[in-house]
This record gives C-alpha cells, structure tokens and sequence, in this order.
C-alpha cells in the first residue's frame, strides 16, 4: 500500500458547539491521541474566529456596568468608610463614562470612531483630550480582556500635553489672599492648601478622627495613592479643631457643605471647595485657579529653603535618583522645616529675601 496521503485524507469533520468544522489531518506520524487534540484544537481555533468576525458589536454600557464590578477604583482609603471618596469616585467615574456612552453605543475595532470623539476636546494644554483618552482606553482594555474584542484601535495613541509655565503667587499676594477668609471653614482650606501645600482631595479626606488622634504637630493625610502622618502648623491644627463639631463621628470628613439633607450636613464636595477657593481669589483680586496654591507653596518654599529635595520631601513627591523610600526624613527636621518656610510663616516674619536657618 503506498503511503502517500490524497488530500481527502488529510482533512477532518470536527463538530464543535453544534456545527461541523473541516480541518486538516495533522501529521500521520503522530500518536492518534495527539492528532486528534491538535485536530480540535485547530477546530476551536476556527470557530473562535468565526465567532469573532460575527459577534454584535459590544455594547458600552454593559462594558461600563463590568468595570464598576470588577474594578477596585472605587475603593476609599483605609478608614474612611467611603464618606467622600467611594461617592465621589463613582460619580467621577460614571460622568465621564456616561459621556462616552452618549457618544459611542458601541465600543468596535473602528479606530477613526474614537479619534473623532476624541477630536471635540480642544483646551489649551491636551489635558482636557488626554483624560478622556484615559477613560476611554480604560473601557477598550476591559472589552478586549472580558468581552472578546479583538483589539485596542487606540493603543499607543495617547495625546501628548504641552505644559504651561508653572503659575505661582508672590508672597504679597499671599498676604492679601490670607486676609481674604471671612469664615472658620475658608480659614481651614485655605491654611491646608496654601500653607501647607495640600491636594484639594486630601483637604477634603480629613476626618474628625484624624483631628482628634492628631498630637505634637502630627496630622494623618490621606493623600495621592497613601495615607501617611505627616507634620501640620500649630495654628492650622488649631483651627481644624476648632471646625471639628462634637457630633461628628471619627469616620466623617470635617469639612461639610452648608446644604442640610436629612437632617445633617453633606461633605463638602469638589465643586464646593473649588468655588470656595474661587470665592477667597475673587476677594484678593487675583486670577488664579486652585492648584496653583500647591505650586506656590512649593515654589516659596524651596525659594526660602534652598533645598530642592526637602521641599520635594514636605510636598511628598518622589525624591530625584533615589526615591523617597530609601530616604528616612526626621519628622523633628520636617516640622522645623514646615515651622520656618510655611508661607504663613514667611508673610508673618516679613523677611522673604533672608529668611533664617531652622535652629
């Protein structure tokens, strides 16, 4: 018998989820129990492109709805009870998603589809394009790793952003805008942002418990990605103490809106303290936006420091090189530091040019 194969005896009817696939024969050769696993498997291959090329395209919403399950963005801080960041993280998360589905029904391999949602965000900087880029990979991701898309059409497109000079304030304008508060709460935001160069969020993380647990000049700050105890000015520990009602539990942020609901007051959200801070700019007379208070805080500080890692260090950024967990800053050194080049402490002394050296 000869044994050359005729091409009908090198193809193969394979039923796979209730429908017939032909496939070629692997090598003779092989151990039967092998060609038939390289056989179904090849069987399952074409199926699976087949049903590929025929799915309906994926439906956004449904791809939204899975990320909030599965994804851990939500989950607040340790401790917090998700008062303010699981509320306000969805809401973030599902208005910028909602926009997306408004848009764009269905998510497809269509790159052009996305770069003309993309197109409409035209600011300045490309920040603005950038974030919305960002959410919207996120949903492509979570389609190609759990809905069967094929691809990410955007994968490497993400828009570059030109950065704008850093805008800061001089320290006679930080003297008039500290005159600017007209109540305890704008006196609160204002020291912790200005003052000591806060994040508005974390502003906004501080809870009664923090406050009450705070001691020899040492708060808790639920910062960008860590929560840590770092040093705080007497005088705007003073003053959170002083905001901070009796009736408020350890798990509840201090600072509230003035809006009653049910009988108690909100956390004071990020629009409130936005137009809160705006409110203190307008009272100054000058025309700044609220993140530049960080930027001032940094740049008088290391102005009147000299000393570019400490206020790397007090702002806690990553150190150059090295990285801030090899490093192991006294606190003592970080609150003497705080106490002589706050920009509280700079418009009280009135000595920005030579300011003295921590003792």
């Amino acid at each position: 018998m000869s044994s050359q194969l005729t091409p009908q005896d090198t193809l193969r009817e394979v039923p796979v989820a209730g429908r017939t696939y032909l496939v070629y024969d692997p090598i003779p050769s092989l151990l039967a129990e092998e060609r038939q696993r390289t056989v179904e498997e090849l069987a399952q291959r074409q199926a699976a492109q087949e049903l590929h090329e025929q799915r309906e395209p994926i439906d956004t919403q449904a791809v939204i709805d899975d990320l909030f399950r599965v994804k851990d963005v939500l989950s607040p801080p340790p401790g917090m009870n998700g008062e303010v960041p699981e509320k306000e993280s969805r809401a973030t998360w599902e208005k910028k998603f909602a926009r997306i589905a408004h848009e764009i029904s269905f998510l497809t391999d269509d790159r052009d589809t996305y770069l003309n949602y993309l197109a409409q965000f035209k600011g300045k900087t490309g920040r603005h394009k950038r974030n919305e880029f960002d959410a919207l990979n996120m949903l492509i991701k979570h389609a190609v790793r759990f809905f069967g898309m094929k691809r990410n059409p955007i994968d490497g497109l993400r828009p570059k952003v030109d950065q704008e000079p850093v805008q800061t304030l001089d320290l006679s304008q930080v003297a008039t805008l500290n005159e600017a508060p007209e109540d305890l709460r704008e006196k609160v935001s204002l020291h912790m942002l200005l003052h000591h160069g806060w994040r508005p969020i974390e502003e906004r993380r501080i809870t009664a418990g923090d406050v009450r647990r705070a001691q020899d000049d040492i708060i808790l700050c639920r910062g960008k990605g860590a929560t840590e105890p770092i040093c705080i000015i007497p005088e705007s520990l003073t003053l959170l103490r002083e905001i901070t009602l009796d009736s408020l539990r350890d798990d509840q942020v201090v600072l509230r809106s003035r809006r009653i609901r049910n009988g108690g007051s909100e956390p004071l959200g990020e629009d409130g303290l936005r137009d809160l801070t705006y409110r203190l700019f307008g009272r100054a007379g000058l025309e700044v936006k609220p993140y530049d208070l960080r930027r001032t805080f940094g740049t008088l500080f290391r102005e009147a420091s000299k000393d570019y890692e400490l206020t790397e260090r007090i702002m806690r950024h990553k150190l150059p090189g090295s990285g801030s967990r090899y490093i192991k800053w006294p606190m003592a050194e970080l609150s003497q530091a705080l106490q002589t080049y706050s920009p509280l402490r700079l418009i009280q002394r009135g000595e920005f040019d030579s300011p003295p050296s921590p003792p």
